[in-house]
């Protein structure tokens, strides 16, 4: 079986000079921490992640990393930013290991999701992907399962 780790960023501040140079805000830093924290006591780490280059999203990795995660390899993708869901699909498709985590934006994380999971097995106040969630996919064949969907908020 194939773990995907989908991850938006935690929540930002909402000024900065630019979009991208966005940091994180009190709470979004401890949404962060949490979910680092959870990959140390129930997840197994990715083997690849994929982080946007936008500074919230450096930030969360930063972060889940000081407290719990860990993986043999990080790439900087500056495509994830504005990332259609089809583009995070193929990079999905085209990775190799046992798992992988996207850490990035929405609307592609929630499309991404909704394309991989039916409505009824995601809360309705969920499907928007809201800041600071990790949703945890596991790839057997053609089946997808959702194994694990939670706000940072929540743990």
């Amino acid at each position: 079986m194939r773990t995907i780790y989908l991850v938006r960023h935690a929540k930002a501040e909402p000024i900065a000079d630019t979009d991208k140079q966005r940091a994180l805000s009190d709470i979004g830093i401890s949404d962060a921490q949490k979910l680092g924290i959870l990959f140390s006591k129930e997840l197994e780490a990715p083997d690849c992640i994929l982080c946007s280059d936008a500074d919230r999203t450096r930030q969360t990795l930063d972060l889940m990393k000081q407290h719990g995660l860990s993986a043999s390899e990080v790439i900087y993708d500056e495509q994830l930013y504005h990332a259609s869901a089809d583009y995070l699909h193929e990079l999905i498709k085209s990775s190799e290991g046992k798992s992988i985590m996207i850490i990035g934006h929405n609307p592609s994380l929630a499309i991404l999701l909704n394309k991989f999971v039916p409505a009824e097995d995601v809360a309705p106040d969920m499907m928007h992907f809201p800041t600071g969630t990790l949703a945890a996919l596991g790839v057997d064949n053609e089946q997808i399962d959702l194994q694990k969907f939670v706000k940072g908020a929540d743990l």
